[in-house]
């Protein structure tokens, strides 16, 4: 097949949206595809020198900027503006597109980054099957939580008001509508594309990892003393950290220590809100860490614990299963939709005090039956194993061969709506 790739930033030595990017363009190439890449220039240095060790490459860069005078994104000041910026720079790239599609016989364009439903892509309007995805960003925190917001809850609100803005603006229902297949990676996504009118809306991970990494499952064997849990992430407001400092609270008769690395807005906070609830002894707070650093930690924790209450899927969570780390996390949102029920604790999602209890009883169960811990590891590498980049490559070329397979014939200049069934993916 010859694919176009659409991202905004791409790096082939980062993560996040540069390295979902880069890896679902470059795993596609590496599985035999001509594949042409349209993304910013940001970090255009690293990628053009790793293509250059790699000659026979099949993945082509397509640089897309703005002018400089009409650009209001500063990268040198931070994201201030970056939302209007990539705006403007989608209708740059589809420029691009156009031309590619026209002189190279692309088959088929898919849209990977920014992953939000919040920003419609143009690429629905090209004369080939448009895939849009995995997106999130329809999740929202519940309300029942606002007392951990503070007053960082009204910027919650006016998220969730921007967001029904978008639920019944043109422009989504365009795209939705427009898209052979749009991936998902939560329901609430999901369901806010499904009501703009997509045919075929499928539930899918973003990220995915690297083979070279995954090493075969080795039993974990519980040191003695006492549980150790990891929590990693940005300290603020919709991570949640405090309801695993209030679950702690719950359990002063259960030998459980917690590792605490990242650092954000909310850490003060935290660290006093540890003091006032009396376990601050059993929090080590580590503030940020290296990547090397967070390798050991995986290695040392008994379990790891995922809080966030607004999030398109944790990518942390992933890296705790690949690495054997047991996983506890809400039964909510990304984790909800992506993650098997036997590769996790789930902890249910009610108010403050029923959710932070549910906690508490699912730490408890873990330091009671440590023989739990290595069959929980084990479920939970076993689901990191599918998420391999070659396989998830693998399974786009099947997606995308039957999107071609129902494609409805158009002229130039119309956009192509293939015929593809509602299912899971």
């Amino acid at each position: 097949m010859r694919l176009l790739v659409i991202g905004h930033a791409v790096s082939p030595h980062l993560g996040s949206e540069p390295g979902l990017t880069w890896n679902w363009a470059w795993r596609m190439a590496e599985a035999g595809h001509e594949v042409w890449l349209i993304a910013h220039p940001h970090f255009r240095e690293p990628v053009e020198h790793f293509l250059a060790e790699r000659p026979g490459a099949r993945l082509r860069v397509v640089w897309a900027s703005l002018p400089r005078r009409l650009d209001p994104w500063k990268p040198e000041r931070g994201e201030r503006w970056l939302n209007l910026h990539y705006v403007l720079w989608l209708r740059a790239a589809h420029r691009i597109a156009l031309r590619l599609v026209a002189t190279e016989g692309i088959d088929l364009v898919h849209h990977v980054s920014l992953g939000t439903v919040g920003a419609p892509p143009p690429f629905w309007r090209l004369p080939v099957p448009f895939v849009w995805g995995p997106i999130g960003g329809a999740q929202t925190a519940p309300p029942a939580f606002r007392g951990l917001f503070g007053r960082g809850w009204r910027g919650e609100r006016l998220r969730a008001l921007r967001l029904a803005a978008v639920a019944r603006s043109p422009s989504l229902r365009a795209c939705a509508r427009g898209s052979a297949v749009v991936l998902c990676t939560n329901g609430e996504t999901a369901e806010m594309v499904r009501r703009a009118g997509a045919v075929d809306v499928r539930i899918a991970a973003d990220n995915g990892i690297d083979p070279a990494r995954l090493a075969p499952y080795a039993p974990r064997t519980r040191a003695d003393g006492p549980l150790r849990l990891l929590w990693a992430g940005r300290m603020e407001p919709r991570k949640g950290l405090p309801l695993l400092l209030r679950a702690l609270a719950w359990l002063p008769d259960i030998a459980v220590e917690a590792t605490v690395a990242g650092d954000g807005p909310e850490e003060e906070a935290c660290w006093r809100l540890a003091a006032a609830l009396g376990v601050a002894e059993r929090v080590r707070f580590l503030g940020r860490v290296p990547a090397e650093r967070m390798e050991a930690l995986f290695g040392e924790a008994d379990a790891f614990v995922f809080t966030s209450l607004r999030d398109s899927l944790g990518s942390v969570t992933l890296e705790a299963l690949w690495r054997g780390t047991p996983l506890v996390t809400l039964d909510h949102q990304g984790q909800k939709a992506i993650i098997p029920d036997d590769a996790a604790v789930k902890v249910p999602v009610g108010d403050l005090p029923a959710t932070v209890s549910a906690l508490a009883g699912a730490i408890r169960r873990l330091a009671e039956d440590p023989a739990a811990l290595d069959a929980l590891a084990a479920r939970g590498h076993a689901f990191a194993t599918t998420l391999l980049w070659d396989r998830r490559a693998a399974d786009m070329a099947r997606l995308f061969a039957d999107i071609l397979s129902r494609r409805t014939p158009t002229t130039a200049g119309e956009p192509c709506h293939a015929k593809t069934p509602r299912s899971a993916w």
